[in-house]
């Protein structure tokens, strides 16, 4: 194992998901280390499309790290993910809220077979009700930096043309599994989540399960432009929902 040296982060929201995601990631044992790996892997995403799409997740995991598994089916993934949030509980909660950044890039929703990425898209396209409340059906990953975000079109899961509609979220968020970048950690972490490959080198995040709810509370058509792009990109402020917890 090489040394690993602890680099301060620079923005309150940074500093946030190191405490917090200290304090979950050091909770949770070998075991569930693998099930939270396996979430920064792209056999995320046809998982998402069955859950936004109210698709049943009969079908194959699709992805070789879920065969490396043993993960036969969407449902199993979805299942032993999902156990992650679940053992950790109330430990979710963070000590502050945390606002994070969700870049997506859209495609038109006018079309009836259009995924909505977020469950968000209709809102921006027809319109939305102040205060609105609404449910992520699929699991939600989201930045402290809203320059990641910004930069973030959604292309390599959206066809070229038309180009998406850009949007970033702006999240106010209350929960979630903080997981910290890999210069941020302490060596104890660092140490402690080394065997998982994919946790060892996961980037700076928080990652949201299923069926997490938010509000709406302000929507800014074409607000920014992707730097050095000029694309213009909407922003969507959302606050989070207080869990429900079981």
């Amino acid at each position: 194992m090489q040394a690993h040296q602890q680099q301060v982060p620079t923005t309150p929201s940074e500093a946030a998901v190191v405490r917090n995601g200290h304090r979950q990631l050091m909770a949770l044992s070998p075991y569930l280390q693998t099930w939270a790996g396996l979430l920064g892997t792209v056999d995320v995403y046809s998982v998402n499309t069955s859950l936004r799409s109210g698709m049943p997740l009969d079908r194959r995991a699709s992805g070789a790290t879920s065969d490396w598994y043993g993960l036969g089916s969407q449902l199993e993934y979805y299942q032993r993910t999902t156990s992650v949030f679940a053992d950790l509980g109330r430990q979710l909660a963070f000590d502050e809220s945390i606002v994070v950044h969700r870049g997506l890039g859209l495609p038109d929703q006018t079309k009836p077979d259009a995924v909505d990425v977020a469950n968000i898209g209709k809102h921006i396209t027809f319109g939305h009700r102040p205060d609105l409340y609404f449910t992520e059906k699929g699991f939600g990953f989201a930045t402290p930096n809203r320059l990641d975000a910004l930069l973030y079109d959604g292309a390599d899961r959206l066809p070229a043309t038309p180009p998406p509609q850009l949007v970033r979220l702006e999240l106010t968020a209350f929960s979630g599994l903080a997981i910290p970048a890999v210069k941020h950690r302490s060596r104890e972490l660092f140490e402690h989540i080394y065997d998982d490959q994919f946790l060892r080198g996961s980037m700076c995040q928080v990652i949201f399960p299923p069926n997490t709810e938010w509000k709406i509370t302000d929507v800014q058509q074409d607000a920014e432009t992707v730097p050095g792009a000029g694309t213009p990109v909407t922003v969507v402020k959302m606050t989070q929902a207080w869990p429900k917890w079981t």
